[in-house]
């Protein structure tokens, strides 16, 4: 996945030593949120960028959604078919959470952020392996 930096076992021991742990894990944080507003930002100009839940279910469900950036704690009242990626919205279930094992199930990545921290302002956004 391109937003996952895997470390060394010398960064790992280096880290495990370090006084300030937070901290260097809230730096980290930070350089990942800003290459994924960059990442975001290459891939609109090459129309593989969506924000809207539906178009995302459809795109999910054909394995096209290469990484998904969702708000924390946003939520959809409802549920996606795994096999068409309809979106039903209901009072049951979670269709956020349908869409993320969709998302994960074709090898994408999916990131929650804090809500303002989503490089669209909105609460989901994705990238896509191939415009749509």
């Amino acid at each position: 996945m391109w937003f996952v930096d895997v470390p060394t076992r010398d960064e790992l021991a280096l880290f495990a030593e370090s006084v300030a742990p937070r901290e260097v894990l809230r730096r980290e944080h930070v350089t990942h949120v800003a290459r994924d507003a960059e990442m975001v930002e290459r891939r609109r100009s090459q129309s593989r960028v969506a924000s809207d839940v539906a178009e995302l279910a459809k795109a999910a469900a054909h394995s096209a959604v290469d990484a998904l950036l969702i708000a924390d704690g946003y939520r959809v009242a409802g549920s996606i078919d795994s096999g068409t990626g309809v979106l039903t919205l209901d009072t049951d279930g979670d269709a956020v959470d349908d869409l993320c094992r969709l998302v994960l199930r074709s090898a994408g990545g999916v990131v929650v952020l804090e809500p303002d921290a989503l490089p669209e302002g909105g609460p989901v956004v994705a990238v896509l392996r191939f415009a749509g």
